[in-house]
């Protein structure tokens, strides 16, 4: 996210806190796109949860299926 120029996540942001404030026990981090795509490839490990919007999460989980091989190998299961 780019909250620098685009409104939403600025809202995002907001109501993360507010919810996290219920859920002490869980580490909140905020982190652009393109870093977290990064991350991801490099210590998948690092991450239980993700949470962010629908583009975003797209960016992310095909960034991620990379790691077992699973984009674009299985093209039958889309029958």
């Amino acid at each position: 996210e780019r909250p620098t120029f685009w409104e939403p996540p600025r809202l995002w942001r907001e109501v993360s806190r507010e919810v996290a404030k219920d859920y002490p026990d869980v580490e909140l981090e905020f982190m652009y796109v393109d870093n977290a795509a990064m991350q991801i490839i490099q210590k998948p490990s690092a991450f239980d949860v993700l949470v962010t919007e629908n583009m975003f999460g797209d960016i992310l989980s095909d960034a991620a299926s990379v790691l077992p091989g699973s984009l674009g190998l299985m093209p039958s299961a889309s029958l």
